[in-house]
């Protein structure tokens, strides 16, 4: 079947397959493909089904034969060997003598980073919560341990030490003298992330009509950055802060997406911009 596959691939639709990637496979025992396991699985449970209108209790079968994504285990084996957490299997933390020289906040931070992004690449996973805990308790032991190794204490006192509530946290303290708390990730606490409502929108391409230049070569340049005008006199719209764009007007979008707070504009588009009406001058590219 596979041959037959593969010369029909190859002669028909003029496209050439991997072999150690590619084979005919049975649902039930699944095949790795991105890095999950995709299986069929199937259940013979019946469900109850309460009608509120008669207060009947029915039952009903579940769907048979339902496609589902898995969490591999030698992923999170490999994945757990390459940070150096430890051994996967037998659940023993390891700490990791290169990251002794770091921060503990440092630290902290990159384990975040490691264990929320591949908790949010296998988001899609049936048992993204079940596959993951053994890793993201094996990383979390060897967070404790690679402290405790770097403050030369036991890991039992690290842990009693970071903890606040069910919490094991980082405190610092700002440039003002205020305390910050940075919290380690947990698995318990993380939400998958949600699809957007606008994927299929058409993207903002408001920022691409612009390169990135300094304030002098765009003043030089004698062009209003909103219609288009050469020549004359120019002003500097500013704003204090980036966040303070709100994204709704093209000039907004702009402005974040090139990460400027200023933007170089003729006297009457930047009169038009403080009475809210620039929109309506925007030069057509």
């Amino acid at each position: 079947m596979f041959t037959e596959v593969r010369a029909f691939l190859h002669t028909t639709l003029k496209l050439e397959i991997a072999e150690e990637k590619s084979g005919i496979h049975h649902a039930k025992e699944g095949t790795s493909f991105l890095g999950y396991v995709v299986q069929n699985r199937s259940t013979e449970r019946l469900l109850k089904i309460h009608r509120k209108d008669t207060k009947v209790v029915a039952t009903r079968r579940t769907v048979k034969e339902r496609l589902t994504l898995q969490v591999p285990y030698p992923q999170m084996s490999e994945f757990c060997q390459r940070k150096g957490y430890g051994n996967f299997e037998s659940l023993t933390p390891s700490h990791r003598p290169g990251w002794i020289q770091i921060d503990d906040v440092e630290i902290l931070l990159a384990d975040n980073a490691a264990m929320r992004g591949i908790a949010n690449y296998y988001a899609l996973a049936n048992n993204a919560k079940r596959g993951l805990q053994k890793l993201m308790y094996i990383a979390q032991s060897s967070f404790l341990a690679t402290l405790a190794n770097k403050h030369h204490i036991s890991l039992s006192q690290t842990a009693a030490k970071l903890r606040i509530g069910n919490d094991i946290c980082v405190i610092t303290q700002t440039k003002e003298g205020k305390p910050r708390k940075y919290t380690l990730f947990k698995l318990r606490d993380w939400k998958p992330p949600q699809p957007k409502d606008d994927v299929d929108q058409t993207p903002s391409t408001a920022h691409l009509r612009f390169g990135r230049s300094t304030l002098d070569q765009r003043l030089n340049a004698n062009i209003c950055e909103s219609c288009g005008k050469e020549g004359g006199d120019f002003e500097v719209h500013h704003v204090r802060k980036l966040k303070d764009l709100q994204g709704k007007q093209w000039w907004e979008q702009v402005m974040s997406h090139r990460r400027r707070k200023t933007m170089i504009l003729c006297n009457e588009c930047h009169v038009l911009l403080h009475a809210g009406k620039l929109s309506k001058r925007q030069k057509e590219f």
